[in-house]
């Protein structure tokens, strides 16, 4: 049976600090192993000009922190639980691009991992100075960072690519958006229905329609949005609302205040 979750409270984003020349680094600590995450913690302590805003094990607990903190480095395991710190990049936004090393006992995502623009890769057992040598190339990078968007990174190359986290039943699954047929707002939560299962997702809706921008999603409505490759046929209802019917024969009815949104969005 898998150990639960491990979790850290994250801290409310900020913007950049300057000490100095030096720019304060704010860093997520990815890592399944709780005694290289907890040594982790201490090196970055030591360092002085990091903070750790979020110290997670898995990738969907990663996802949150990064979205919400923005930091601009991660430290990251290759494996984490129940996923990977490279289907963990393709589920955040890459804009703007943190800096990235990774901390790994497999020698063999060396290759994968620079193509993600990785400022180090740690192979473990690592020491405190090789740390602290990481450290230093992030460091040079974190002065020049409006220049970091340029690097080569294949997270840019494909907005259709990035993934959504979606959790159902205590397990995490990576979905893409072209599979996502509606996002609807419930309580606490938002849910994703693609191919006929619903997931849920710790982001908000105001988050999503940020991530999902671009695309062929609408919002029809304050806790919907949908995504019109997947819909059958619409009807015009009294007041300027729809009725809406995807492929899946699910129901939405537009609210009459998007109407401007669906007409500009769907052409009708």
């Amino acid at each position: 049976m898998d150990a639960p979750p491990h979790r850290q409270d994250f801290v409310e984003p900020s913007q950049t600090v300057c000490e100095g020349s030096r720019t304060r680094l704010r860093a997520v600590i990815a890592e399944d192993e709780a005694v290289a995450r907890q040594r982790l913690q201490v090196l970055c302590s030591r360092e002085g000009d990091i903070d750790v805003v979020a110290c997670v094990d898995s990738a969907v607990e990663a996802v949150e922190p990064i979205v919400t903190c923005k930091p601009n480095l991660l430290f990251l395991d290759v494996h984490l639980r129940r996923s990977t710190a490279f289907e963990l990049l393709r589920a955040v936004p890459s804009d703007p691009s943190p800096l990235i090393v990774f901390t790994t006992a497999h020698s063999e995502y060396a290759v994968q991992a620079f193509r993600q623009a990785a400022v180090d890769y740690l192979l473990k057992p690592f020491s405190d100075e090789r740390f602290r040598s990481a450290v230093a190339r992030a460091r040079v990078r974190a002065q020049g960072l409006a220049a970091v968007p340029s690097l080569p990174d294949c997270r840019h190359e494909q907005t259709c690519n990035r993934h959504l986290v979606g959790e159902k039943d205590g397990r995490f699954y990576f979905l893409k958006p072209e599979d996502i047929e509606s996002v609807v707002a419930a309580r606490n939560w938002v849910c994703l229905t693609a191919g006929g299962v619903t997931y849920l997702t710790r982001l908000s809706m105001r988050q999503l329609e940020a991530r999902l921008d671009g695309m062929s999603f609408v919002r029809i409505h304050k806790s919907f949005m949908i995504n019109r490759d997947h819909v059958r046929y619409m009807e015009r209802r009294p007041r300027g609302a729809f009725e809406i019917i995807m492929r899946s024969g699910a129901p939405f009815r537009s609210s009459p205040i998007h109407r401007s949104r669906i007409l500009l969005d769907t052409a009708v």
